[in-house]
């Protein structure tokens, strides 16, 4: 968002709230019967499933049901909870070749037991067989006592020839007992859109209207992302003024409300009504901005550098701080095949690495405000198991030495997901822990946000930040996105993840992943669809930052010449207006509060 926004920005805003967000999908009706579909399983689809696991951890048997369109089902026992879910799990290499996009429509009918009051859990999985694993969906299945059937639709992520995807039901949970049965998966091609298809609705705890721990968040949010406002109007002999007229306009939150931007899109797209409109949207919407690709190294040494150089020059004009991403994502497959012939030679590649940290971060000396030095260490560990934990102290050390300006983050995923790995989460506090034991100019904490259908109830989210808050840091929330088809649900989760990350002292901003659908990692988490139409968490983000966590206030002195308001932190102009003349001053709001004097 630019320094003003100005009357024509809010209008723009008004319009997309009203004129162009779609109407909120009705009640899922059943696959229209026009629909041309085919079977991806055989007929007598139980035979297509194998149980993976370690013997002693579950069991699985083939057993006759009544009462139900099916007469066989799976039943699995889980005699003990595996380290991870897919250590259990059943598997079906699916025999058809699937198009990218094509429309896949899975159904199944589930029930278990388990001896705790807790509900047995179960996620279906639809991914590549191998290599990469890609995930077309990842979808969390609620698991009754009654037999419940589960209804999913997806868009196949890639393509796939005969036997190279693959169904997973996970089971590898607490000890429990699930039965699965009545599985069929159909193949629409490209002849329906998703929401024409039927789906099993979702939801989390903590979404009711009237949560309590929203009450209490929001309560939060009073108290400390607002202070009180003092205007005092006066003669210049002191003489206190009535009755003039004030009116006190928010420009600019002091929060960090951003996104990222795709740097490649913005240099090649200037001209184009795309390019204007993603340029356009992003100075309305957003106060702070991330390059997704241009900084990273290998991105840099392909046209990142141009990408990233015009576009910071660009928000800078724009007066927009801007946080870079990443100097080091240290595994082989982030990193330029040029660093290969120096595997075996660590002094030699250490000094690649010195040589790369000062160019990068030289380049924009003074120009950024923050930098994620160290990306993601838990899953990409090459570097450091060549050159050892310590080197990624003097990465720290050499970063602040060539930017004394910037602010230096570690950012890593796993830490607010409700299946989060406890050893992921773990060693993330151990190498924070690390790094300050050794002095290393640690100044924030990054946490990623990347969620799909497992979404983390927001009151744990707030309990998985409690151990990094210890350390004393700001956090940024600096990758997030919801990736997920119902829209409902998503614009709920968007609204309750912000609010709960707003009413947390310790957080400085959350960074969106993106927000266009043309130009997205995940297209269905954007707040805006490729034809530019918002999504209802679109609406959501705009209802929040513009509306109701947005300060417009108007009123008159009183006898003692003074109007007191409290607003949410950030830049103001504030228009005075006594006897005809106008006074127009431009300040900001801090936590301490504000006293302006203005004299007529």
């Amino acid at each position: 968002m630019s320094e003003s926004l100005s009357v024509e920005m809010l209008s723009t805003i008004v319009l997309w709230l009203f004129l162009f967000s779609p109407p909120a999908p009705g009640a899922p009706t059943p696959p229209p019967s026009s629909l041309q579909g085919f079977k991806v399983l055989p007929q007598d689809s139980l035979k297509s499933f194998r149980l993976m696991s370690h013997k002693q951890d579950a069991h699985l048997e083939i057993i006759r049901v009544q009462g139900q369109p099916f007469q066989k089902v799976f039943r699995v026992k889980t005699h003990k909870k595996p380290a991870k879910i897919y250590h259990i799990q059943l598997n079906a290499k699916i025999p058809a070749s699937i198009e990218k996009e094509d429309l896949l429509f899975l159904t199944f009918y589930v029930r278990g037991s388990r001896k705790e009051r807790t509900s047995p859990e179960m996620e279906f999985v639809f991914e590549r067989a191998g290599g990469s694993y890609k995930k077309s969906i990842r979808f969390p299945c609620p698991v009754s006592s009654s037999w419940e059937k589960m209804e999913i639709p997806f868009l196949a992520a890639e393509r796939y020839n005969a036997g190279e995807a693959q169904i997973n039901f996970r089971l590898g949970f607490d000890p429990q007992t699930v039965e699965i049965g009545g599985i069929d998966l159909i193949n629409y091609k490209k002849s329906a859109a998703l929401n024409e298809l039927p789906m099993t609705r979702l939801t989390y705890l903590g979404r009711e209207e009237q949560a309590t721990w929203r009450q209490q968040a929001l309560k939060r949010i009073d108290s400390i992302r607002k202070s009180t406002l003092h205007v005092l109007v006066e003669h210049p002999d002191g003489k206190t003024i009535s009755g003039a007229q004030v009116h006190v306009k928010m420009l600019r939150h002091a929060f960090g409300f951003g996104s990222a931007l795709n740097g490649r899109f913005f240099l090649s797209s200037h001209e184009s009504s795309n390019g204007k409109m993603y340029r356009q949207i992003f100075l309305e919407l957003f106060n702070k901005a991330v390059l997704e690709n241009s900084m990273k190294w290998t991105f840099w040494k392909k046209g990142g550098k141009e990408q990233a150089l015009q576009a910071v020059q660009w928000l800078r004009e724009h007066d927009i701080p801007v946080r870079g991403h990443t100097l080091l994502w240290p595994a082989w497959n982030h990193l330029p095949e040029s660093l290969l012939p120096f595997k075996n030679n660590p002094a030699a590649l250490r000094q690649q690495i010195r040589e790369h940290v000062v160019e990068l971060v030289s380049t924009f000396r003074g120009q950024l405000v923050e930098w994620d030095v160290l990306n993601e260490l838990y899953a990409n560990h090459d570097l450091t198991d060549i050159l050892g934990l310590r080197s990624i102290v003097e990465w720290f050390h050499l970063a602040r030495q060539t930017d004394p300006t910037a602010q230096f983050y570690i950012n890593d995923y796993g830490v607010l997901n409700d299946t989060v790995d406890s050893r992921h989460l773990g060693q993330y506090k151990k190498t924070i822990q690390y790094l300050l034991d050794h002095q290393a100019p640690l100044d924030g904490i990054g946490v990623q946000g990347h969620f799909d259908w497992e979404l983390t109830p927001p009151q744990q989210l707030l309990q998985n930040l409690k151990p990094f808050v210890a350390f004393g840091k700001p956090i940024e929330i600096t990758e997030f996105d919801v990736d997920i088809t119902d829209e409902g649900l998503q614009a709920d989760y968007l609204r309750d993840f912000m609010t709960a990350m707003f009413s947390h002292p310790a957080v400085h901003g959350i960074m969106l992943w993106g927000f266009w659908e043309g130009v997205h990692s995940s297209p269905r988490a954007a707040l805006f669809r490729r034809d530019w139409t918002l999504r209802p968490c679109g609406k959501t983000w705009i209802d929040l930052v513009f509306n109701r966590w947005w300060t417009d206030e108007r009123g008159a002195t009183n006898e003692e010449g003074r109007f007191v308001t409290r607003g949410f932190l950030g830049n103001y102009e504030l228009e005075i207006t006594y006897q005809g003349e106008t006074k127009r001053i431009f300040t900001s709001l801090p936590k301490e509060g504000r006293e302006i004097k203005v004299v007529f």
